[in-house]
């Protein structure tokens, strides 16, 4: 058996040599291989068409899109984002229900005592009422839609979560991870783990 020095440094067998079984089978397969080439009738798609990560994240909600109809039968302050009053209390008032996760990562009669004295920040409240609007009997919020209550508090929550990132604190890593659930009720759980990775 005599092998040739390929530029590569690899060795090969020379031409003479009698071919292997298994070279014979590469080369033949390598034949084989179809190319894979575009008709030139056929245009490329451009940038423009294709969908960017962007554009798949933001998709439009299959859900009403009338926020400006929720925001008014749910008595939503433009300026702290919050709802009406018996609305906050009927949501909050849930925190300690077996089965609500909130209850479990809040210490609930702590944050009520902080809520009545109004030391509890607009960005916790918000994600304790969205995650707690599944359970909410209060004609407001059913009038809006479970869905579109809670997409509405997640939303200006959202907008807020990028402060309490720059100021770490229990209450704002609670909230944090209480905005993580949230985004799983309303199954986005690309966006959940982002915000529950942090």
């Amino acid at each position: 058996m005599t092998l040739a020095q390929t530029p590569k440094g690899i060795k090969r067998r020379s031409p003479d040599a009698e071919p292997s079984m298994l070279s014979t089978l590469a080369t033949i397969s390598a034949q084989q291989q179809p190319t894979k080439e575009l008709p030139l009738s056929k245009k490329q798609p451009t940038k423009k068409q294709q969908p960017t990560k962007a554009d798949k994240r933001h998709k439009p909600s299959v859900f009403s899109t009338d926020h400006n109809s929720h925001t008014a039968v749910l008595g939503i302050d433009t300026h702290t984002h919050l709802p009406a009053a018996d609305i906050i209390d009927e949501l909050l008032s849930h925190n300690n229900e077996d089965s609500n996760i909130v209850g479990k990562i809040l210490q609930p009669k702590m944050f009520e005592d902080e809520y009545r004295a109004g030391q509890v920040d607009a960005f916790l409240l918000l994600v304790c009422m969205a995650n707690n609007v599944m359970f909410s009997r209060h004609d407001a919020v059913l009038r809006a839609g479970i869905v579109e209550t809670t997409r509405l508090f997640v939303d200006s929550a959202r907008a807020m979560a990028p402060a309490a990132l720059e100021n770490p604190s229990v209450r704002n890593s609670q909230a944090l991870l209480l905005l993580a659930m949230s985004y799983m009720h309303l199954g986005r759980l690309d966006v959940a783990s982002h915000y529950s990775s942090k």
